[in-house]
């Protein structure tokens, strides 16, 4: 059973990642207003990847549920958050990690003790995509010790492996924008 959920990961990897690189090659594309060009990264972002949490100061032995909040002005038939955090700081367990309802389908949610977080989420084929503002999961970490905790997005512009959101059109990343947090431990 965990070899055909992981077949159906890296399937689903491999697609995402070559809608993605197709999709480079085609940025030369006509922009809004007629003008052809490359896509600008000026004015509103087309998706970001946001962490929130109700608080952000706990005592050693609390827990603090860290929102995903994905925003996406364009439809989206897949996201994937990858969220590092320190594991001498954080602790978080596959059981504390809630999905959202923007997808019907979360193939993957693994919670790493070496200190990552992965989470991906896609439609179903012939479905329309996401696009708008709402929570794409919720992470319960559990604090440690005392200190300054970061949760943050890995986000690198152009790579598939890390953070993003599959556009529908093209399958082209959308994702320009992320926001990491900080929990101080008492």
């Amino acid at each position: 059973n965990f070899f055909i959920v992981l077949g159906i990961v890296i399937v689903i990897e491999l697609i995402l990642a070559i809608k993605v690189i197709s999709s480079r090659s085609n940025q030369s594309t006509q922009a809004p207003g007629g003008l052809v060009g490359q896509i600008s990264s000026t004015g509103p972002t087309k998706g970001s990847i946001v962490l929130t949490a109700g608080k952000k100061e706990v005592a050693a032995g609390e827990v603090v549920a860290v929102s995903v909040e994905v925003t996406s002005s364009l439809p989206s038939d897949g996201i994937d958050a990858v969220l590092i955090f320190d594991p001498s700081l954080l602790q978080v367990q596959n059981t504390d990690i809630k999905e959202g309802t923007i997808f019907p389908l979360y193939p993957l949610v693994k919670a790493d003790p070496s200190g990552v977080v992965r989470i991906s989420g896609i439609t179903t084929p012939g479905t329309g995509g996401f696009s708008g503002r709402d929570i794409f999961a919720t992470v319960n970490f559990k604090a440690l010790k005392q200190g300054v905790a970061k949760v943050t997005v890995e986000f690198e512009p152009g790579q598939t492996a890390d953070s993003n959101i599959v556009g529908s059109q093209g399958g082209g990343d959308l994702l320009e924008e992320v926001g990491s947090l900080e929990v101080n431990i008492k």
